[in-house]
């Protein structure tokens, strides 16, 4: 899905300005106005890993994160949920499964195979949202834009889903004790 540059800065500005404190309205005010100062500011900040005014998205964690020398396995365990997450503070679509792999993808600089899925419940009701070509119409309502090269990347580190059921019962634990 494609925006309209102007609309989509417009939303953000709007609810990321609203939101904040008086000082970081005044920051992020020159941030959307693309004011130089600013700009620099926020770009020092995050790539320091600092947290500050010009932090939009919070800290994401995986439910599971598995590391070896050649793959990462990213899962997201859902038991209670109504849905797959879908959104954040400031972004009116923004796939939690979509923020790990990137993050994934992003820690490894791309030199590991990264394998992501879901684990839910049986007849969770939003199985089709787990699928991969449920994901993959979930990351292209994206509200940040990818490129075709980030979106082929996403789509082939997720590979569905399973239950807590079928873990349960591989396993020969007993979730509900």
């Amino acid at each position: 899905m494609i925006h309209d540059d102007e609309k989509f800065r417009s939303s953000i500005k709007n609810n990321a300005i609203s939101d904040s404190k008086a000082l970081n309205r005044e920051k992020r005010m020159k941030l959307f106005d693309l004011d130089e100062d600013a700009c620099k500011e926020a770009k020092e900040g995050l790539e320091a890993g600092k947290k500050g005014w010009y932090v939009f998205e919070g800290r994401l964690y995986p439910d599971l994160f598995i590391e070896s020398e050649t793959h990462i396995l990213v899962i997201e365990g859902k038991r209670t949920e109504a849905s797959t997450t879908k959104n954040v503070k400031y972004l009116s679509h923004r796939s939690q499964m979509a923020r790990h792999i990137e993050n994934a993808i992003g820690y490894c600089e791309g030199k590991k195979k990264v394998i992501a899925f879901y684990i839910v419940e049986e007849d969770c009701g939003y199985e089709d949202d787990c699928k991969p070509e449920g994901f993959r119409k979930d990351f292209e309502k994206e509200t940040v834009r990818k490129s075709e090269e980030s979106r082929k990347m996403l789509a082939d580190s997720f590979y569905g889903y399973t239950t807590w059921q079928a873990v349960s019962k591989s396993l020969d634990i007993n979730f509900d004790e």
